[in-house]
């Protein structure tokens, strides 16, 4: 998936169509490298944005919810399934 391209937004929209948001996990399999990690995470980070910028652009969603959504699909699902 890459900025450019509208991929990862639309795999996000999918993932959000198939399953509540609470139960969507979004991850890299970047490892060994930083820079591979630094442009998974940049890449995940756009692609999350973008799903959810449409969705409050179509009204889906109001900015707030939004907001904590993506905040669930970056990091709070993958802290609750795996606590430290």
């Amino acid at each position: 998936m890459c900025p450019c391209d509208p991929e990862g937004t639309e795999l996000v929209l999918e993932a959000l169509d198939l399953a509540p948001v609470s139960k969507v996990l979004v991850a890299t399999d970047a490892t060994k490298l930083p820079e591979a990690f630094y442009l998974a995470v940049r890449w995940c980070r756009d692609a999350v944005a973008g799903g959810v910028s449409r969705l409050v652009a179509s009204a889906a969603l109001d900015e707030a919810t939004a907001i904590d959504w993506a905040g669930m699909l970056m990091a709070r699902n993958g802290r609750r399934l795996y606590p430290v």
